[in-house]
């Protein structure tokens, strides 16, 4: 198994030439070198000493000097992943927020872990993106690889949790030698999902392998290479520690922990991973963003009085309703078509109540595009006044011109139907665009200049 980066292996490959005759003492001087090397080299590297000497054995070398040559890469390499290191953090954030909301304390807590090399214990509700924002963060700064995910269920063995068992060995001297290279303690990044869901002995064998960073198996003894453990459960780790005293134990071996959950499921959540979904997860097919907001309300209200819809559940929403457009031939989602919300896990003992929930739903959202409208026009009122009065000779005939469009605009307020939601902003925008007219008609006043010519009246 290679665990050397791909950028890394290819710079190694460039300064080997194609094999000459070598005796075997000069061989063995030159994976001497190389071992002396990787040596000194540190773990930012992961340098896989046994792929270094297979390449020396296996294509030799041209002459005395690509020996040096290869070191001069390895340490260029070295340098070059550790200013990856430095800015990984970064990389991280970038990859969470391109998919994510709430993804903050996600990042940094992955960030943490890798930097300190501590293992991490992500637990919260199922279907708030745990594994997705797990993966997609080390994905951004590790080969996929060098990733390993193991599941747990409880039927889990030790023999297959550790790579199998060699059937050879086991039928020669009855020993059970674990074959670790096809195990999770060889890779450099290693994700536990639902790791409780193990068998208490296997949980044993965890505690001490994460404590001892070794596989004991009697002489059978293999140092563990991760680097990063992240452990993913929906149990709360309470609920854990009531399970016995080895899930209490594993438990204190991830010592940095976060409950990963939304901090609220209103409308404005799930409209907001809406707007970072639909672009990545639904490019083609009808088109769902007008229909976004009303969704987003919906779901949020159905949760409200029981259990929260969870972000998996709203995109399969999106999927369905985008589905049930498809089959009606429509290029665009409409409101009909959220009616197929009630197949969807969560929604389906609303079904009888899904058109009235859509009818307001909808009514709301056409009411907020509305007021956004109508604020947008005062926003463009207020600006022409303020230009005006800014002008070095304002001219009352304009102001008298914006006072008669603040007058129409108040007009067109008084007739424009809103939601109980939006009741007082609507009187807000009427009182605020009242205060300008009053404002225009004060400044035509106080630019009209006096004509003393036919103004200038005396009756002495």
């Amino acid at each position: 198994m290679s665990t050397l980066n791909g950028n890394a292996a290819n710079k190694i490959e460039r300064v080997y030439q194609p094999p000459t005759v070598d005796t075997k003492n000069e061989l063995q001087k030159k994976v001497e070198s190389a071992r002396r090397l990787a040596e000194n080299l540190d773990g930012s590297l992961a340098v896989d000493l046994a792929e270094i000497e297979k390449m020396i054995a296996d294509l030799g070398t041209q002459d005395e000097t690509t020996l040096a040559e290869i070191q001069t890469e390895l340490i260029s390499i070295k340098k070059e992943k550790q200013e990856i290191k430095a800015g990984f953090n970064k990389e991280i954030e970038r990859a969470l927020d391109e998919k994510f909301i709430y993804w903050q304390e996600v990042a940094e807590l992955i960030a943490l872990g890798i930097a300190t090399k501590t293992p991490v214990l992500m637990w919260g509700p199922p279907g708030y993106g745990k594994s997705e924002m797990t993966m997609s963060a080390l994905k951004s700064i590790f080969d996929q690889e060098d990733i390993f995910v193991q599941s747990f269920s409880s039927d889990m063995t030790e023999s297959r949790m550790f790579g199998g068992t060699d059937i050879k060995v086991l039928q020669e001297s009855g020993r059970q030698i674990f074959l670790v290279e096809n195990s999770f303690i060889k890779f450099r990044v290693v994700i536990f999902e639902e790791i409780f869901q193990a068998p208490p002995e296997l949980l044993k064998s965890l505690k001490d392998l994460i404590t001892s960073k070794t596989l004991r198996n009697g002489t059978q003894q293999e140092p563990m290479e991760c680097e990063i453990i992240i452990g993913l459960t929906n149990k709360q780790p309470a609920e854990i520690a009531e399970m016995g005293d080895d899930e209490r134990a594993i438990i204190e071996r991830f010592p940095l922990q976060l409950n990963v959950a939304w901090e609220s499921n209103e409308a404005k959540d799930y409209l907001a991973m809406f707007n970072k979904v639909i672009p990545s997860a639904f490019p083609t097919g009808p088109d769902l963003k007008s229909i976004a907001p009303i969704l987003a309300e919906v779901i949020s209200k159905v949760g409200a009085t029981n259990t929260p819809i969870s972000p998996r559940t709203a995109v399969h929403c999106l999927r369905a309703i985008q589905g049930a457009a498809t089959l009606r031939g429509s290029e665009v989602v409409e409101k009909q078509d959220l009616l197929v919300l009630k197949y969807l896990d969560g929604l389906t003992e609303y079904a009888q109540t899904l058109q009235k929930e859509i009818d307001s739903a909808s009514e709301r959202a056409s009411a907020e595009q509305r007021y956004i409208k109508a604020e947008s026009a005062l926003n463009g009122l207020i600006q022409n006044i303020q230009t005006e009065a800014s002008q070095k000779s304002p001219s009352p005939i304009r102001f008298n011109q914006l006072a008669k469009a603040v007058s129409d605009y108040i007009d067109a307020i008084s007739k424009m139907k809103v939601t109980e939601e939006f009741k007082d902003k609507k009187k807000k925008l009427n009182e605020t665009a009242d205060q300008w007219m009053t404002k225009c008609k004060q400044l035509s006043e106080e630019n009209t200049r006096p004509d003393n010519s036919i103004s200038n009246f005396s009756f002495e």
